[in-house]
């Protein structure tokens, strides 16, 4: 199973776990397409016509997810799902592939 470790509770051996599956999910509901559709190599705006509002919201929900901000540039760069999974390991502790 393909996990990114996204946050922490409090408790210090309390860990929540959101796999590749989860953040395709995520971008599933936020851009109206299946989860089939969501492939590493698609890019979100060739591919899926993505509107700046689309990735706006993305954004927001990885942050609140995350715990952490999204440095905007970084975020900027994203261009296909991969670049999403490998913004998203750089903010994680454990990505595990």
């Amino acid at each position: 199973m393909d996990c990114v470790k996204l946050l922490s509770c409090k408790a210090p051996s309390c860990t929540f776990i959101m796999n590749k599956e989860e953040v395709i999910k995520l971008i599933s509901n936020i851009l109206g397409l299946e989860p089939e559709e969501i492939i590493p190599e698609a890019h979100f705006y060739e591919d899926f016509n993505c509107e700046p509002r689309d990735m706006v919201e993305l954004k927001l929900q990885l942050e609140d997810v995350l715990k952490n901000k999204i440095d905007p540039d970084e975020y900027e760069k994203i261009q296909t799902i991969g670049d999403l999974f490998e913004l998203i390991e750089e903010y994680s502790d454990d990505f595990i592939d």
